[in-house]
């Protein structure tokens, strides 16, 4: 493993959308991150020194958090895929591959769709964690409608990670972005458009609630291509206790594809 020295890009307007790792001059593939509901780029902010040093890891950075604290956060999923495609447009000069976590397996998904319908390119593997295939019909209350301390307590401990959730001040101060992910969550609407044609993985916590074993399955009739799902132990963010094992998959199933960049 080679630890990517970290220099964050601000030459393009494109770039507030992801925290761009430069000084890596075997990257030959870049990975971008999606994260989950109230989340941003900081889900992913060890992740450049747990890959090989052609993987390119590239955290997408959402409005309304961190550094674009005055940006409206997106409340469409469809508006908000736009968007992204737009943005990472550019950037699609080499191979690249899509991770979400939750509603960023969503939006990785959405946007994945988005570059085809605008005849882009389209990732080398989509990793799809902690959610259910998008085809299912949704299912739960809409939390995003709840009185704030209804809301807080309804997603502590059960769609936020443990560390955020023990900072009932610092949620309160991140209900905003965290809300509109949610309705971006719940008004989805899927649309029947053909399979992807790339492999895709869907990952999942053992003892998940919000996304089991079949719903996980389930995101086989999106891949017109090699399809595998990877179970590790934990809940529904097993991704922080397990991130080696999982960082561990990526480099082993993308070490083709970064050979041949």
């Amino acid at each position: 493993m080679t630890r990517q020295r970290i220099e964050t890009r601000h030459t393009d307007p494109s770039s507030r959308w992801f925290i761009h790792r430069g000084g890596d001059a075997d990257a030959r593939v870049r990975v971008f991150c999606f994260p989950h509901a109230g989340g941003n780029a900081a889900a992913y902010r060890s992740w450049p020194r747990g890959v090989p040093s052609g993987l390119e890891i590239c955290p997408i950075e959402l409005p309304g958090r961190r550094g674009r604290w005055a940006e409206r956060p997106h409340r469409s999923c469809p508006e908000l895929a736009r968007e992204v495609a737009h943005a990472i447009g550019r950037w699609l000069d080499r191979p690249f591959v899509f991770f979400g976590h939750s509603l960023g397996s969503l939006v990785a998904f959405e946007v994945a769709r988005a570059l085809r319908r605008a005849g882009g390119p389209l990732p080398r593997h989509l990793y799809v964690s902690a959610r259910r295939a998008p085809q299912l019909p949704a299912e739960g209350e809409m939390l995003h409608r709840l009185p704030d301390e209804r809301l807080i307590a309804e997603v502590c401990g059960r769609a936020l990670p443990d560390d955020l959730a023990a900072q009932p001040g610092l949620l309160r101060q991140l209900l905003a972005p965290l809300r509109a992910d949610l309705e971006v969550h719940e008004t989805y609407r899927y649309t029947p458009e053909p399979p992807l044609r790339c492999a895709i993985t869907a990952l999942g916590g053992t003892t998940d609630p919000l996304a089991a074993v079949h719903e996980l399955w389930a995101w086989r009739e999106q891949a017109d291509g090699p399809f595998a799902l990877r179970m590790f132990s934990g809940g529904h963010f097993y991704l922080h206790a397990q991130e080696r094992a999982v960082l561990k998959v990526l480099a082993e199933e993308l070490e083709e594809a970064v050979a041949a960049a």
